[in-house]
C-alpha cells in the first residue's frame, strides 16, 4: 500500500506502523473482534488501546491521516 508507505515516512519517529498479513488476522480472530469485515486500518495508542478503525479497503490516504491524527491527539 503505497499510501501507507509514504505516512510511514512523514510520520517517522511519531508513529509506528505494523502491516500484518490478512491471512494471520483471519485465522486469529482480529477481523471479527476489531469489526473489519474482510481487513481494515486499526489504530492504537502507546498503551495498546484501540483508538480508531477504518474497515474494508476503500479508503485512501486523507482517510488514513485523519486516522494518524487522531492517534497522536489521543492521550
Amino acid at each position: 500500500m503505497a499510501a501507507v508507505s509514504e505516512l510511514e515516512k512523514e510520520y517517522e519517529g511519531r508513529i509506528t506502523f505494523t502491516i500484518i498479513d490478512p491471512a494471520a488476522t483471519e485465522s486469529s480472530g482480529d477481523v471479527e473482534v476489531y469489526e473489519l469485515e474482510t481487513h481494515g486500518l486499526v489504530g492504537f495508542d502507546s498503551d495498546g488501546q484501540k483508538v480508531n478503525t477504518i474497515p474494508g479497503h476503500q479508503f485512501g490516504r486523507d482517510e488514513i491521516v485523519v486516522a494518524i491524527e487522531e492517534l497522536l491527539a489521543s492521550p
